[in-house]
């Protein structure tokens, strides 16, 4: 089935009350993790649905976090996305030059702001392999802090410890990551 993102702003409700296929299809996980999630497993969301995914490269947290948020989707009346980390920053330096919204290029001129506040659960891929600058640092901060505020679940994956990331991205992150269920991706397969 053909789906559309809509070039107008959606509610939280509008992106809940689409069919799974069409949520899923606005998951936007990337193809070659996609089609390799299948055999790995996915963690059930608790409390909050918050989930950190540790481990080293090509440990699966990636496929993991892709597994779940399909899941989530499928099983709730929930939206979500997936986002890389460096992806991110340069969705925000891109909305500066265009009043708050996206270019075209994006899915849509709004994904920065369903990102913040409006998808119920966002994948951030690979905190901290982005290049360490203080803009990346305190962007990255404010959307985890922003969701934790919100009440909205995040799921991210990192190669760091948790107590790395707390030192990159400053004690504005110390009080969310400690509420943050802990997933260690090794030896998952």
């Amino acid at each position: 089935m053909n789906y559309s993102t809509p070039l107008d702003w959606k509610s939280e409700n509008w992106w809940r009350n689409r069919s799974v296929g069409e949520r899923l299809f606005h998951l936007h996980v990337p193809k070659r993790i996609h089609e390799a999630m299948e055999d790995w497993p996915a963690v059930a969301l608790r409390g909050d649905g918050n989930l950190f995914i540790q481990g080293p490269s090509g440990s699966g947290k990636s496929l993991i976090a892709a597994r779940t948020l399909t899941e989530a989707v499928k099983e709730h009346s929930v939206s979500g996305r997936w986002l890389e980390a460096d992806d991110y920053i340069e969705m925000i330096k891109d909305s500066f030059d265009n009043d708050g919204l996206l270019p075209e290029m994006y899915s849509s001129p709004h994904i920065v702001k369903y990102v913040k506040g409006v998808f119920d659960v966002v994948v951030i891929d690979g905190l901290g392999e982005e290049r360490l600058t203080e803009f990346a640092s305190h962007e990255l901060g404010s959307l985890i802090r922003k969701r934790y505020d919100k009440q909205k679940a995040t799921i991210i994956t990192s190669r760091l410890s948790i107590q790395d990331i707390k030192s990159r991205y400053g004690s504005r992150l110390a009080n969310p990551l400690a509420d943050f269920d802990f997933e260690d991706a090794r030896g998952k397969r």
